[in-house]
């Protein structure tokens, strides 16, 4: 099969939907895709949304959407892959794409391989959890108790600052030996 994917970085805070345009090159499209949006801001990457259907239902409703709660993704980095398992490239379908480096957050790339270009696809977006509500929520439908989230990101926030004094320290006495 092949793959196409594009990486992208939301302008806006409340990532929701993702809408892809799918032609076909002939009537007899065949076979089935896989589309996946995954958030690719740390390893390993998340998978947010994904959905296969036939490329002949993806061409005859012009468009595809990948719906999901709204996230976090101001300042965050999330790739939509289209991967085709195993058509004829006469049957496939074919996705909209223009030329040039338009959008330079973003690479294009086909089976792995970077290209000049950008996929055309549209973004929506609505009202998004914060991140500390987001992980509150996944710490709590862990079975962790609230009383317990709490202490441990107090103590992740004693941490970070005992790590910046003492950053501060190792900076004072390197420049006070100089």
């Amino acid at each position: 099969g092949d793959t196409v994917s594009q990486g992208f970085t939301p302008r806006a805070d409340g990532l929701s939907s993702v809408t892809l345009y799918p032609r076909s090159y002939r009537p007899e499209t065949t076979g089935d895709t896989t589309i996946e949006l995954r958030d690719v801001t740390s390893a390993p990457p998340e998978a947010v949304a994904s959905l296969t259907a036939s490329n002949l239902s993806l061409v005859t409703a012009g468009r595809i959407t990948l719906k999901f709660p709204p996230r976090p993704s101001l300042d965050r980095k999330f790739e939509v892959a289209i991967h085709t398992a195993h058509t004829p490239l006469s049957h496939a379908i074919g996705l909209l794409a223009t030329r040039g480096e338009g959008y330079t957050p973003g690479v294009l790339r086909v089976n792995g391989w970077q290209r000049n270009g950008d996929l055309v696809f549209e973004t929506s977006v609505d009202q998004a959890q914060s991140n500390f509500a987001v992980l509150v929520s996944r710490l709590s439908s862990a079975g962790v108790p609230a009383a317990a989230v709490c202490l441990l990101l107090t103590l992740a926030i004693a941490h970070a600052a005992l790590y910046a004094l003492l950053a501060w320290w190792v900076r004072a006495a390197k420049a006070s030996i100089s």
